[in-house]
Formats: structure tokens, C-alpha cells, sequence
């Protein structure tokens, strides 16, 4: 059961790894000690410090949400593209990056109402949500949660299409422990990642890999581990396909054709292609992108055909 709870950690694991990179020098550093591609800030939400940047203008702001176990350095190669037409605001939700970490709620509604208050505090306009992955089901949430707030959503392989049986979501919690995501062995975090993208692993994904080890044992291991346990039992626990067609704004859905992690591999198998169209088949005003020869990190394997799409979609 244990090997099988690693490989239930895909997510966690697999956005940590790179290839061709030698483990870091200096373990233990905080994430405020690591390298960002932008300045952040900080934002006070309820308490908790919510890491933020905020750069580009424009008549639309995109509010960009990351991944399980990601922060605001997944967008490296977004931010610029994007930045260029629009206000663009990327955050590290709780318990990841440079935010606090902590014994949060940890729930979808939970991350929702983070994304609604960076919305109110920093008093964003003409909102479109992009989330990645888990981000991408946060991004659904809010839009069920706070309808019209955010005038569209960009889902970029995201979580939340995928359904799973009361058996299954059981079984999947029941595998989950802060320590197999905290002790990953680095050739468990290597091989992950190789596992989920459709070829080579991008050079702009090497950060994962470095950042990973470099914060081993530092004062953020401990609060990043669990908050990703728990963000994985969030997913379980807060689906959103039986709801999507209660959203009533545009959504723009963009997969890789070689995903390998949507649909999950051990459970369900089959075409991402299937899951992709069932879910945009239930939003009212969905359209769907399938980048060829892209897997689930499709927005840093094939960031030109993702900046393109977006930037089309929020145009029209």
C-alpha cells in the first residue's frame, strides 16, 4: 500500500523533478531564500501572508493559480507573454511557496476564498481566473462559489473533469501521508516528473527539481509537505464535475493529448481526450485546446500554443 501511496502522490511528486540536474549544495533554505522569475509581495488574508506579484497593465487582469505542490515559479514562462497585453497577478496559495504555512483549513472553498479576497484586496477588474491543474478545480470552485466575479476561466489541465467513485475517493484518502511526500526518495521525484511529460522535461521545469532538495530540512519542509497531503484530500473531497454546468461564464480548457496523469493511470486509464471533452461537454460556454505532444505540464512544455490561446480567448 505504501508504494501505492507514492505513486497516488503523482501530483506532489512530479512537479519537484527535473533531469539532468545535480542535487542542490545547500539544504534547508526557506522558499523566501529561493530564486523567483519576479518580485513578490505580501498580502495579509485573514491572517494568513499571501505571497503575490503583479506585473503588466491592461484593460484585464489575469489571476494566475498554480498547481499541487507548485508556486508562482510554474509561470515563468507565461508571465512574460501575458504581462504584455494584461495585468497579470500570479499567487503561492497557503501553504506553498513563499506564503505561510500552516494547519489551515486546506479545502477548495477554502482556497476559493483566498483568490476572492487577493481579488477584493487588491481590487482586480475584469477578472479572468488561469488555474493550473488543482488550481484550474480552485479556479471552478470560485466560479460555483462567487458567480460573476471572475468574467472567465482559463483551465489548464485542469483538476475536477476526472470523477471517482465513493470507493475510489475513499480508498485514494486513505492512502495519504505527509511522510511520503516529505521523505520522496530524489530518484522517485527524477523519475516522476519524466513520467508526466510527453518528452524531454522542459528546461524552464528545472527549478522543481533544485528547489525540492535545496528546502529539505529547512523551516518551510515540514508546513510544504503537509500542506500538500492535505491539498490532495481537498481535491478528493471537493468535486466539481456534477456542477459545471452552473457556470455561466466563458471557459477556455486546455489539455495535452499526452497528459499521463488525467485521466489517473492506476484507476480509471483511458484518453485525456475523453475526460477533457466530457468536462467542457457540461460548461455552458466551454471551449476546448488540445496542444499535441504536450503532457500535464503542457503550459511549460508548450508555453507558446498555451500563451496564444489565452491571449485569443481573453481578447475575444
Amino acid at each position: 500500500m505504501r508504494a501505492f501511496a507514492r505513486v497516488v502522490l503523482a501530483f506532489a511528486v512530479t512537479a519537484l523533478a527535473s533531469a539532468g540536474c545535480a542535487p542542490a549544495t545547500r539544504p534547508g533554505l526557506s522558499f523566501r531564500q529561493l530564486a523567483y522569475p519576479v518580485p513578490t509581495r505580501d498580502l495579509d488574508i485573514d491572517g494568513i501572508d499571501v505571497a503575490y506579484s503583479d506585473c503588466g497593465h491592461g484593460a484585464h487582469t489575469l489571476l494566475l493559480i498554480h498547481g499541487l505542490n507548485s508556486y508562482i515559479p510554474e509561470w515563468q514562462a507565461n508571465l512574460g507573454p501575458l504581462s504584455e497585453r494584461y495585468r497579470v497577478v500570479a499567487i503561492d496559495l497557503p501553504g506553498y511557496g513563499r506564503s505561510s504555512k500552516g494547519n489551515y483549513l486546506y479545502s477548495m472553498a477554502f482556497f476559493a476564498r483566498v483568490v476572492e479576497r487577493v481579488i477584493e484586496r487588491l481590487d482586480l477588474r475584469h477578472v479572468t481566473l488561469v488555474g493550473h491543474s488543482m488550481g484550474g478545480q480552485i479556479a471552478l470552485t470560485h466560479a460555483l462559489v462567487y458567480p460573476g466575479r471572475a468574467e472567465s476561466l482559463v483551465l489548464v489541465a485542469p483538476a475536477g473533469f476526472e470523477t471517482f467513485t465513493a470507493g475510489e475517493q475513499a480508498f485514494i484518502l486513505g492512502q495519504l501521508d505527509k511522510n511520503v511526500a516529505k521523505f520522496a526518495p530524489p530518484e522517485a521525484i527524477w523519475a516522476g516528473l519524466g513520467s508526466t511529460v510527453a518528452g524531454d522535461v522542459p528546461p524552464a521545469a528545472e527549478f522543481f527539481y533544485r528547489d525540492r532538495v535545496a528546502i529539505i530540512g529547512g523551516p518551510d519542509w515540514d508546513g510544504f509537505s503537509y500542506a500538500v497531503v492535505r491539498s490532495m484530500a481537498a481535491m478528493a473531497r471537493g468535486p466539481v464535475f456534477d456542477r459545471l454546468p452552473r457556470i455561466q461564464v466563458p471557459v477556455l480548457v486546455v489539455f495535452g493529448t499526452d497528459d499521463r496523469l488525467i485521466p489517473n493511470p492506476l484507476l480509471h486509464g483511458g484518453a485525456t481526450r475523453a475526460v477533457a471533452e466530457a468536462g467542457v461537454r457540461r460548461l455552458p460556454h466551454g471551449r476546448l485546446v488540445m496542444v499535441p505532444g504536450a503532457g500535464h505540464f503542457v503550459n511549460l512544455e508548450r508555453p507558446d500554443v498555451v500563451n496564444r490561446a489565452i491571449l485569443e480567448f481573453v481578447g475575444d
